[in-house]
């Protein structure tokens, strides 16, 4: 009896917990929308209120992960659909690819190298190693054209100039190359893409076997 009380205790609690926690998020993004609404807000707090409503808003219809990454994307395309990528956008991308395959490489890492141009292109390089390496820009994979071409002899340089998604291996490193936009690079794009080679993987090894 004793542990039946206790249970519809806790019930209880979690319920009065939730309810709680969800009028106190409903508050928070009521503040932050009268704070948006002001005109002395500066560009810099404006940016920040409005990353955490969007996080509040998260939170409060509960949206898995993946969906989470998919809304900021579908933002990114509408409201930043020509802005440059960046190194901290880059790196989450590639942060968010390497965790996808984690799982599946055991006492392997997975290091990223990247370069970009502001005429067009950037391009990822994923290798596995041993040991696990910083996260960093590397001038040599600035010459798309002659590495894409030496990999990949179906693609021209149209394909290149018109900043087509291409993506090759050589051995052990696998390349990715795209737009120099942000819209290409997203955790979410990232997902997708992790996605995409895992499937490959697992397709030539069902093959295999």
């Amino acid at each position: 009896m004793f542990n039946l009380l206790k249970s519809f205790g806790y019930i209880y609690f979690s319920i009065h917990y939730v309810i709680e926690y969800y009028d106190k998020t409903i508050k928070e993004i009521v503040e932050i929308v009268k704070s948006l609404k002001s005109p002395d807000l500066d560009e810099f707090h404006r940016k920040e209120s409005q990353t955490k409503l969007n996080w509040l808003i998260f939170v409060l219809y509960d949206l898995i992960y993946y969906d989470q990454t998919q809304v900021e994307h579908y933002f990114t395309e509408k409201t930043k659909a020509n802005a440059l990528v960046r190194k901290r956008d880059i790196q989450r991308y590639c942060d968010e690819f390497i965790d996808s395959f984690k799982p599946f490489i055991e006492e392997l890492f997975l290091n990223a190298e990247w370069a970009t141009s502001k005429l067009f292109g950037t391009m990822v390089r994923f290798s596995l190693s041993e040991s696990e390496r910083p996260f960093q820009y590397n001038k040599e994979l600035e010459q798309f054209i002659k590495i894409i071409e030496t990999y990949r002899k179906d693609c021209t340089k149209e394909d290149i100039f018109k900043e087509k998604t291409i993506k090759f291996y050589d051995d052990d490193q696998l390349y990715i190359y795209k737009s120099n936009k942000l819209r290409d690079w997203t955790e979410f794009m990232a997902i997708v893409d992790a996605n995409e080679e895992l499937h490959k993987h697992f397709k030539m090894l069902s093959d295999n076997t």
